[in-house]
Order: structure tokens, then sequence, then C-alpha cells
């Protein structure tokens, strides 16, 4: 009996055993291949290539491939790069189930500088996708580099001379050469620094002579050895600043029942501190008063004008100040009436032969009017027509291209020209467009 136990606890134990090494040693069962979809289906291998860091004006090409994923045709039916600089290859039209196709794009970088992102639409009868976007992007650098892109020379009237560096720096593989630089004005000149033979240089720019004041705009150009660049051309814009700056330069006045008062600031661009002495204006009914807002550097001129202030047709008076300068002994601005000052109509359209802007209103033809012999209060009705005008539109100086500032101009004419009719008649509207005619 003890033998037969323990052959039967022997058993069982090797049964134990044994299962238990088949349950280790089980290969799972291989996995069933997996479903296509249904109907065309794609899928790219990548939907973007980032194509690093290249120079300005050279190539990227990159091929996006593609496999047909689903269980019937895959139909490529359009490509279309978001810009003009962006072409795409012969792509494969037609996939079968589990074929792999092409696109081919090349992107032309020249003229971009920076982050560069493009995109490309693929449109396919994937009816889960039926657009996928493929994307180009990296940074172009310029083969060549002009650190500032432009000279600026600032020009103090106590400063009267300056200069400016451009640095140019070489990204190209081989040298370059640069060549004596000439310039396009006589006033400017130029000198070639070397900081490091074929791949680095520094353009010295200054003036010649002593500028009036007002913007200069040059170029200075130099010869090179590279052959995509013969010519390599730097803009140069020269500010001399006049001895004082009047703000405004101009003094617009109209006929106003309660007066008017215009301030007149005078800023001094010198190094040196000056002083003003001696404010008047030669018109008689008008008053002036100066204050030296910042010691020897700003100044404020304010010009009170009695009602009813009227400049006569035809005369000329200004505002006038004394100065310490030995350059500018006595500062003058003109003082105008403001029928003189026709803002600049809106602009409706433009042509390649002209620019199509709206018409103006009658009370600004100004010659015009002159021609109607109209009575005293006739022409102070018709300066205030013209002034509240001038309010309605957003006043003189505005943007003709502003879309804001038609729509107030195509408001208010309608208004004036109702009411000039009512100050001058209808027979005097007639004339006046009698006048206009012939003038045309």
């Amino acid at each position: 009996m003890h033998h037969i136990r323990f052959f039967a606890k022997l058993l069982a134990r090797g049964l134990a055993v044994a299962l238990s090494m088949t349950a280790w040693t089980v290969t799972p069962a291989p996995l069933a291949n997996p479903t296509r979809l249904t109907g065309p289906a794609i899928q790219f291998d990548s939907t973007t290539n980032d194509f690093g860091q290249v120079l300005a004006g050279e190539a990227v090409q990159h091929v996006f491939t593609f496999t047909n994923t689903g269980s019937e045709d895959l139909i490529i039916s359009k490509v279309e790069p978001g810009c003009g600089c962006t072409h795409a290859g012969e792509w494969t039209h037609l996939a079968k189930p589990g074929q792999t196709g092409i696109i081919p794009v090349r992107l032309n970088t020249a003229g971009f500088v920076g982050a560069t992102d493009k995109a490309i639409t693929v449109t396919c009868n994937d009816p889960r996708q039926p657009d996928v976007s493929l994307k180009l992007r990296g940074k172009v650098r310029k083969a060549l580099e002009m650190q500032p892109p432009a000279a600026i020379l600032n020009l103090q009237p106590d400063s009267p001379f300056g200069a400016a560096v451009i640095r140019i720096t070489n990204h190209l593989e081989q040298p370059l050469l640069l060549f004596a630089p000439q310039s396009t004005n006589g006033a400017l000149s130029a000198e070639l620094r070397t900081n490091l033979p074929g791949r680095d240089y520094a353009v010295v720019i200054s003036n010649t002579a002593p500028l009036p004041p007002g913007a200069l705009a040059a170029n200075i150009t130099l010869a090179t050895s590279w052959t995509n660049l013969p010519v390599l051309s730097l803009p140069v814009l020269a500010n001399a600043f006049p001895t004082f700056t009047i703000i405004p330069s101009q003094i617009d006045l109209a006929v106003m029942a309660t007066g008017q008062v215009t301030r007149v600031a005078v800023l001094n661009n010198g190094t040196n501190a000056v002083s003003l002495s001696e404010p008047t204006v030669s018109a008689v009914g008008a008053e002036v008063s100066l204050v030296e807002t910042k010691p020897g550097i700003e100044f404020t001129a304010t010009l009170s004008f009695l009602a009813g202030f009227r400049l006569p047709a035809g005369e000329k008076h200004w505002f006038s100040v004394r100065t310490s300068h030995p350059l500018c002994p006595v500062i003058q601005v003109p003082i105008c009436r403001v029928s003189k000052a026709v803002p600049a109509a809106p602009l409706l359209a433009r042509t390649p032969q002209r620019a199509v802007t709206a018409p103006l209103p009658l009370v600004l033809h100004t010659e015009a009017l002159e021609t109607l012999q109209l009575e005293p209060e006739q022409r102070e009705e018709t300066d205030d027509l013209r002034n509240q005008f001038l309010e309605m539109i957003g006043g003189p100086g505005q943007d003709p291209c502003d879309p804001a500032y038609l729509a107030r101009w195509q408001k208010a004419q309608p208004i004036v020209d109702s009411l000039l009719t009512r100050v001058i008649g209808r027979s005097g509207v007639m004339q006046l467009d009698r006048a206009l005619s012939s003038a045309e």
C-alpha cells in the first residue's frame, strides 16, 4: 500500500509539473492580418518636411510618399501649393490598394529670410480625409547679410557731419571679393574696409559736405565676384535736421464767431541752448504770448485771434520771433486763410492710368466761389461751411486710402452742398457750375 501511495503521489506531482511546464511554454497564436479600411485610404510616411537651414535662392526639393491602405483605388485629383514659390512635380495620380505613390515638391527660397513655413494641399477620394496638408518648413538665410540693411545719417545743425557703418557677411561656401564702392550722390561717400578677407567687410558711409535741411536718399554700389549678384546696392538715407522745427509750419485761419487760439511749438534741434524773444504777429487783431517749456530747447507761442478776425485775400501775414542762434536770427511762420487749405479727396478706385477720387463739395471750389462776387455775410457763411465740412471729415491731413475717411466724406458732401445752396441760392449754384465747367 505504501508503494502504491508513493507512486500515486509521484504520478500526481509529475502531472502537475508537466502541466506547469506546458503553461509557461505555450506560444501565443499569431495575430491575424490587419483588415484594410473600406474604400480608398491615404496614409503619408510624414506630412512635414523640415529642411533645416538653406541660403536664400537655393531650391528646396522633397518627395512626400504615401500608401493606399484602403480596399479600393486611391485617386489624387489635385496637388495645390499655397503660394507661387512652391511647385508640385508629376505626382502619382492612381494607387491600387497596398501600392505607394509620390508627390514631389520644390520650394524657391529667393526673396525669403528667416523662418519659412509653406503648405501644399493634396485632394483625393479618401472619404475620411479628402484634403491633406503637407508642410515644408525651415530657416532661410541670406547668402550675403547686410547689418543694418540700410545706412541712416541723422545730422544735427550743430554737428553737420556724420557717418554710418554697414557690415557685410558672406555665408557662401566660396570667398567673396568686393570692390571700391560708388555713390549715386556726390554729397555722400563710402569707404570699404576688410575685416576678414572673403568673409567679412564693413562699408563706412559719410557726407562730404553739410546738407540742407531735409531728407536725402542715395545708394552705395559695390561690384562683387559673385555671378549671382554682380553688383551689391546699399540704401542710404541722410536726415539733415533744421536749426528749429516749427509745429505747425503754417497757421491756417478761418472766420470764427468766437475767435481762434492757435499754439505753435518751436523746437531747438541743436545741442546748444537758445533763447527766443520779441514774438509778434503782423496782422491787426491778433495777440501772441511766448512760454519757454524746456529751457533753451522747447518753446510754445500762443496766438489769439479776435472774434470775426479775417485775413483779406491776397495779403500775407506772419508770426515772427527772434532767436539767439547765429544761423537763424528770426523765425517766421506764415498765416493763411483756411480756404486755401483743401483736403485731399478720398480714393474711390485706382486704374493703371489714374486714380479716381471722390468729387469735391462745392464749398471747396474756392477759386470758382471768388468769381461769384458774394456779399460779406455770404463769404463768412461760406467760410463757416468750409470749416464745418473739415470738422465732419476729421480735418485735413487724412489718409485718402482710408475707407472710413471716404465714408465721412460721402456723408458730409451732400449736407454741405445743400447748406451752400441756401447761402448763395440756386442761381449762385448755377453760376458756380458754369465757372467750374469753363475751368475744365
